[in-house]
């Protein structure tokens, strides 16, 4: 399954959703899903670099300021 994770929170920043979005694609990932986590970039942040999937960093969306996260299954 192609599973898309939207979020504003993920690591190098901390916080509860940035913990449970890296943990929960991992282990999605682990269970041979195929995951991609939509995040924004961290000026002067560190890149993080997950193992089994991708990252994609962008500009910050206004817009997201009040959904913590969201999952999306394409098919």
């Amino acid at each position: 399954m192609n599973i898309l994770f939207v979020t504003r929170d993920f690591p190098p920043r901390g916080g509860g959703v940035a913990v449970f979005v890296e943990n929960l694609a991992r282990q999605m990932a682990d269970r041979g899903h195929d995951v991609t986590v939509l995040a924004p970039r961290v000026p002067g942040g560190r890149d993080f670099t997950p193992h089994g999937y991708r990252v994609i960093r962008c500009p910050v969306w206004k817009h997201l300021s009040s959904v913590p996260f969201l999952a999306v299954s394409l098919r």
